[in-house]
Order: structure tokens, then C-alpha cells, then sequence
């Protein structure tokens, strides 16, 4: 099992939460709640160390 989340469309800076819920055939706890929290970073940063020549990204950044 594993789980994917997908934050492209989401704006940096923010935080997403949410429940994951694991069900079993257990009597006791058949059902196990997980909570989730996701933050999006609101800075990213690139190092290219094998660059010969200068580059400017697409917001200007050197």
C-alpha cells in the first residue's frame, strides 16, 4: 500500500489536511483514524554544482 499526494496545483505556503481511515475486521477498532497534514513549501530552492555558465530562472532568479 502507499499513498501519493499530489501538491502542484496547490498554493505554496499553504497546509492540507485531512483523515486517512484504515478499516480491518477487528471487533475492538475495525475502523483507525490517521490524521494527515501536508504543508506546501513556500520557498524551493535548485543547486546545479556542475554548471559552467550563469542561469536565470523563469521569476528572474539567479
Amino acid at each position: 500500500m502507499g499513498l501519493v499526494f499530489d501538491t502542484r496545483v496547490a498554493t505554496p505556503g499553504t497546509v492540507l489536511t485531512g483523515t486517512l481511515l484504515i478499516t480491518s475486521e477487528s471487533g475492538r477498532a475495525p475502523v483507525i483514524e490517521v490524521p494527515l497534514k501536508i504543508v506546501v513549501p513556500a520557498y524551493r530552492t535548485a543547486l546545479d554544482t556542475g554548471a559552467t555558465g550563469s542561469l536565470t530562472d523563469l521569476r528572474g532568479d539567479t
